[in-house]
């Protein structure tokens, strides 16, 4: 019922922050021709048969919408247009080492996520560990952050159906349960 995309949020696009003169650090690639990973993600994105696969989850490192920090707004010029256009449901990002639930958001404006929304949802989730520790989040939110959490864990994902789909950011220190979210997308599931 998933189709899944991994995406590079890293080099290979307009303006990628580790290519050589970028805003990160790596100076590396380019690794394939100029526009070749964002012509692949639009022919991808637009094979999917959605009656057979109702879910979209993309994932890469950088992400653009973010509870506190400024984020990749070159990713988000170079991606975030294809997930609209083609309804990409979840997208799931790392790089910042804490827990960061969205909104659905489409270009800055908010949906939510119980209400059938047209925008992706986003979901950070860099908690996994990091030589440095966890990072600290701003104490101002950004409109679009509805839940973070500093504490290490990772996520779980349900997909229940062709309309539900849920999250679970689980503690690695107890295995408890710290964040429970899900996505509801009205949609006649058509699967066989």
């Amino acid at each position: 019922m998933v189709h899944y995309i991994q995406y590079n949020t890293e080099t290979d696009f307009p303006n990628a922050p580790d290519l050589p003169g970028g805003s990160g650090s790596e100076n590396a690639g380019p690794f394939a021709p100029t526009g070749a990973q964002l012509a692949w993600l639009k022919r991808d994105l637009a094979s999917v048969n959605r009656e057979k696969t109702p879910w979209v989850i993309a994932a890469g490192h950088r992400p653009w919408y973010m509870s506190s920090q400024p984020g990749c707004t070159d990713c988000q010029a170079a991606f975030e247009p294809l997930f609209l256009k083609y309804g990409v449901d979840l997208v799931l990002s790392g790089h910042v080492h804490f827990y960061d639930r969205q909104a659905a958001v489409d270009n800055g404006t908010t949906q939510e996520i119980t209400n059938n929304p047209t925008a992706p949802w986003y979901i950070t989730n860099g908690a996994g560990g990091h030589y440095d520790g966890l990072d600290t989040p701003d104490a101002t939110l950004a409109p679009t952050s509805r839940k973070v959490i500093v504490d290490y864990g990772w996520s779980l994902f349900t997909v229940h159906n062709c309309t539900h789909l849920t999250t679970e950011f689980i503690s690695s220190g107890n295995g408890s349960v710290l964040d429970t979210a899900t996505l509801v997308k009205k949609r006649e599931c058509c699967l066989e």
